[in-house]
């Protein structure tokens, strides 16, 4: 920004005819119009490259009290209650994976309101997303991050809206979201696996857990729904770690359903078989959260490797 801001000021001041005029300065026209296609140039260039640094500090950041939590996500915050009595009081989670796979809509499931822009006919956002919510002491922060794909290929922008979001951040878990009812994971999601691994290191992996949208699915060939899910969490499961070389990595997995079809149980939770899923998800993300969770030394990711 300097850089470009640099051309336009440095452009020579000039005297009004033949005599000095203190404090006041005029620029020739002739060099006025190729320093500002210079200067409207880099700007262009550097506009992609700002932007999500930019917009992340503009996201939408709220928190609230979560008394809409009440009534409707008694066993999430049953599981809250439980943190409080481990002297656990905050806990930030970040959702991360693919375009269109429901990072946005389990956010706003999560909060129990539309804070993510969530539409299939809406394009995806382009910058991190952070919000919060309070209830009996204990806050609860979750960032919602763009799409790391671009085409094929992973997405740069993706890369760079991740790096600003985590810089400087506390984070206790990803959830790295995936459809359940896809079949396989293809050369793009390996892609995907390595990038995050080269660009942040390998303790993002050491913090991620398996969260697989639209839960609420037919399995095919009237395979039972257990085995189904057993059978797509290994395959996912193998291939982060073949990919990355690792096979001493967790990774536990959740199942999500955000839509409105979901089942509910009595008090009005959506269930996916038969169990709430929402504090089973923040039941799963505990397993990295500290007893002190503003420990540094345990907690805390690096904005890059």
């Amino acid at each position: 920004v300097r850089a470009a801001l640099g051309v336009a000021l440095t452009v020579c001041g000039q005297r009004v005819g033949g005599v000095a005029a203190p404090g006041l300065w005029v620029v020739s026209i002739g060099r006025v119009k190729p320093c500002m296609q210079r200067l409207a140039c880099r700007m262009r260039a550097i506009r992609g490259l700002v932007a999500p640094v930019i917009e992340l500090r503009l996201a939408r950041c709220e928190h609230r009290t979560l008394a809409a939590w009440h009534g409707q996500q008694s066993a999430l915050l049953a599981t809250l209650g439980k943190l409080r009595e481990r002297n656990v009081n905050e806990m930030t989670v970040i959702f991360i994976g693919k375009q269109g796979v429901g990072k946005s809509s389990t956010v706003n499931t999560l909060l129990n309101e539309r804070v993510a822009p969530s539409s299939p006919f809406q394009p995806e956002t382009v910058r991190p997303l952070l919000a919060g919510r309070v209830a009996a002491g204990f806050t609860l922060n979750v960032l919602d991050t763009p799409g790391l794909l671009d085409g094929d290929s992973v997405s740069s922008r993706g890369l760079m809206a991740l790096r600003a979001a985590l810089n400087g951040r506390k984070v206790d878990a990803f959830v790295f979201t995936d459809r359940l009812d896809t079949w396989r994971v293809d050369n793009a999601d390996k892609s995907i696996f390595t990038s995050l691994a080269e660009n942040f290191g390998a303790e993002l992996w050491e913090r991620t857990i398996l969260g697989f949208s639209h839960a609420q699915t037919t399995p095919p060939n009237g395979k039972p729904y257990d085995e189904f899910v057993n059978a797509r969490v290994e395959q996912y499961r193998n291939a982060i770690r073949t990919t990355l070389g690792r096979q001493d990595l967790e990774l536990p997995y959740a199942l999500i359903e955000n839509g409105s079809r979901c089942k509910t149980n009595g008090e009005g939770e959506k269930i996916v078989n038969d169990q709430p899923w929402l504090s089973t998800m923040v039941s799963t993300c505990l397993l990295y959260t500290s007893p002190s969770p503003r420990d540094k030394r345990q907690s805390r990711m690096p904005s890059s490797a």
